[in-house]
Formats: structure tokens, sequence, C-alpha cells
């Protein structure tokens, strides 16, 4: 019979044992817990993770409310992934796994590639057809969801791109395949609609309210694709973010998030076609801000800056300059 252990000696994995027991031999329990190591939980012993190495047992089922950051353990102590199971995984733990084992890597080489040098982050509303992007080819960009409308009437390409929302990948998937750069795909949405390739990454996107500075672990969605880009710039290493198209106003009414079918033209985005006869989700622009204002203080806290260089725009959050000063201000790409 299979030799397991659970790891979580809590409810969870007292409820784990009472499903499983009988059909593995359930040597033990493991918890992260120092308090609770050397003890004995439900009968069984509780060891810490330092013990799995000595064991002998063949898989082990996560049962706690930790089970990413469990799993992430695991997987960095040199677990074989089809060693671990999970105990009624939902399904945003059941991708978090899947992209672990098959992508996390990928993601790790641009790691502080970047470090010190500065960027733009190119938002979507319609201030940049007030924008000369052009002049942004010699600067490292981040172009968000459905920056490929612009490329028909402007020579501008970003350096990288992103797309988290699952509607914005639905409708530009073969555009996203197509692209000539790195584009930042979230793994739980883009999964079934698009094929990672060279120039095509899956992260991982999660629902908390913080900042991740580590890309191979989370980005943290924040209601609003910009943030995602926030979090990848601050991964690469980028000292100074420089925003523009963040215009922070829409023309809408419902709930935030709430999914809606637009008119015949888009008046919310730079080009009448963005989301026309399309879905689309109404945006959260209180939740938004909250969300910038992690990013401000992360940045800061690191000794790097965001600015707000979006021609009339309405938010709030950073420092405000012009776009010719930003610039001046921004250091070439090299």
């Amino acid at each position: 019979m299979t030799k397991l252990i659970i790891f979580g000696a809590s409810q969870a994995g007292k409820n784990a044992l009472k499903a499983m027991r009988g059909d593995f031999d359930i040597i033990g329990f493991c918890d992260n817990d120092p308090m609770k190591r050397g003890t004995r939980f439900c009968d069984l012993p509780v060891w810490g993770a330092d013990d799995l190495v000595d064991l002998n047992w063949s898989r082990i089922l996560i049962a706690s409310c930790y089970a990413e950051e469990i799993y992430a353990q695991l997987l960095a102590m040199g677990v074989s992934p089809d060693r671990v199971e999970f105990s009624k995984a939902p399904p945003n733990l059941e991708h978090f796994a899947q992209w672990k084992t098959k992508h996390v890597n990928r993601l790790s080489r641009f790691k502080n590639r970047h470090a010190s040098a500065d960027c733009f982050i190119i938002g979507n509303g319609p201030s940049l057809n007030l924008t000369n992007l052009g002049a942004l080819n010699q600067f490292y960009s981040f172009g968000l969801n459905k920056i490929f409308l612009m490329f028909e009437r402007s020579p501008f390409r970003p350096t990288y791109h992103v797309a988290i929302n699952s509607l914005v990948i639905e409708q530009s998937a073969h555009e996203l395949e197509d692209y000539a750069f790195p584009s930042f795909v979230s793994y739980a949405s883009g999964k079934s609609l698009v094929e990672a390739s060279k120039r095509l990454f899956f992260i991982h996107t999660a629902h908390t309210y913080a900042f991740s500075a580590d890309a191979t672990e989370a980005v943290i969605e924040g209601n609003t694709v910009t943030y995602a880009a926030m979090q990848l710039a601050y991964f690469m290493g980028f000292k100074r973010v420089f925003l523009i198209g963040v215009d922070h106003s829409f023309s809408a009414s419902g709930k935030p998030h709430e999914k809606q079918k637009m008119g015949e033209t888009d008046p919310n985005h730079f080009d009448p076609r963005y989301f026309a006869n399309q879905d689309w989700h109404l945006p959260d622009l209180e939740g938004s801000a909250a969300f910038y204002r992690l990013a401000k203080d992360a940045f800061e806290a690191d000794g790097r800056m965001i600015y707000d260089a979006t021609i009339g725009g309405k938010l709030d959050v950073f420092p405000k300059l012009d776009f010719e000063e930003a610039l001046k201000m921004a250091q070439p790409r090299v």
C-alpha cells in the first residue's frame, strides 16, 4: 500500500485522514509549525518539512489553506511534482500546481533583467490618441491588452505585453500568439485559449490585497492589467516607471466587474473598435486606485518610483509629469 504523509496537522488534515484511510498507508503528518513538530496528531506522528528527506514515503497530500505556499516549498526542496497531491484543491490551486510545474522556470530569466533601468507602462485610454507613441520605441515599455489595435497607425511596438482578463484574452488569442515580443498572459484565463511559446509566457494571477515582487510566485490582478504590469516591471528590476494612457476615467453604468455588451463604438479606449459589439467587464476605479497605492508604497520603499505622465489623466495616486518631461527624464533602452 502506498505510504502517504499528510501535510497539515489541522482540521483539514484530520478530514483528509478520514477520507483516505484504507486507500493509503498514512504514516503521519507534516507541518511547518515548530510547536507541532515531534508531537502526535490523530494518534500519528507530526514531522517538520526538514524531516521528509529521512522518511520512507511515496506520496504527500497537502491539506491546508496555505496549499500554494506549501507546494512551492516542496518543489524548492526537490520533491517531484508527481509525488504531491491536494485535498479538495479548488480550481485556482490546481492551476497553480500545473503552472508551477510547467511554466515558472521560463519566467525566472526575466528577474532583474532590467535592474536600475526605466520603462513606460502604456494604458489603453483615449489619451493615447494625443500621445506620440512613436517616441517610445527608444525606451523599454509594456503594452497592455489590445494595444495591437494601435499598430496599424503607429510605428510603436512595446518591449513587452501583458493580458490577464479572460474576455480580452479570448478576443485577442490570434494576436497574442503572433506577437514578435514577449507577452505575459494569465494562466488561469488563457491556458485553454493560447499556447505557451518562445514569446508567450504564462503567469499565475491571484486575487488578494497585496503587491507581489516575485512573478515566479504570483502576480496579483488588482482589478486592472496595469497593476499586473507594475509588478512585472518591479520583478524585472525597473527603477522608474512612467505611466501613459492610464486615463482612469470611463463612461459606463453598472457595478464594478459586471459583464456587459458594449455598443457599436467604444468610448473608453483609444480605438472605437476596442470592445465594440463585444463583452467587457466594467472597471473598478476605486479598487484599482487602492492597489495602485500598494504599488506606490512598494516601489518607494525600495528606492524606486512610479510617475504618471498620462495626458489629462484622472488618477491622483502617483506624482504627475508632462509626457515630454517624462521623455527627457527616462533613460533610453540599451
